[in-house]
C-alpha cells in the first residue's frame, strides 16, 4: 500500500514539474514572417465559385425494372427500355451501367402513393425488382 501511494506521488509531482517546464512566463521576443503568395487566377476561381447558384436538388423514387450483369446484358437493358418506351410513353426510363451491372429503373416519384401507382400500372408487364431513391436537378425532373 505504502509502494502505491509513493510511486501515485512520484507520478503526481513528475506530472506537475512538466507542466510547469512548458508554460513560459517570458514571452519570446524574435516573431517569424509569413509570406502569402497568391496566384491571379486563384482569385477569380474563388469569386466565380462564390456567385454560383447552387441547383436545386429534390429526392425522387423510382422504380428498378431491370438489373443485370450478363455477357449480353446490355443489350437486354436496351430492349427493355423499347419495349417500354412503346408500351408507356408518358412515364421517364433511365438506363444506368456502372460496372459490371446494368439497371434500367423508371418514373420520378416524389410520393409513395405514386409509386404504388406506378408500379400498379407496370406490374404486369415487367417484374418489378426494387424502389429506388434518388437526388436528381430540379431541371432533370421538368423534362
Amino acid at each position: 500500500m505504502i509502494k502505491s501511494f509513493l510511486l501515485f506521488a512520484a507520478g503526481c509531482l513528475t506530472a506537475i514539474s512538466a507542466l510547469r517546464a512548458q508554460g513560459s512566463d517570458t514571452p519570446s521576443t524574435t516573431w517569424g514572417e509569413v509570406r502569402v503568395i497568391e496566384h491571379g487566377s486563384a482569385a477569380q476561381i474563388v469569386r466565380e465559385m462564390q456567385s454560383r447558384k447552387r441547383e436545386t436538388t429534390i429526392k425522387v423514387s423510382r422504380v428498378r425494372i431491370f438489373f443485370d450483369n450478363s455477357q449480353n446484358a446490355r443489350a437486354m437493358a436496351y430492349s427493355v427500355v423499347s419495349r417500354f418506351k412503346d408500351l408507356y410513353p408518358d412515364i421517364p426510363v433511365y438506363t444506368d451501367y456502372k460496372s459490371p451491372s446494368w439497371k434500367v429503373t423508371v418514373g420520378n416519384c416524389l410520393t409513395p402513393e405514386e409509386v404504388i401507382i406506378l408500379q400498379g400500372r407496370i406490374q404486369h408487364d415487367f417484374d418489378i425488382d426494387f424502389l429506388v431513391k434518388e437526388e436528381i436537378s430540379l431541371a432533370a425532373f421538368a423534362e
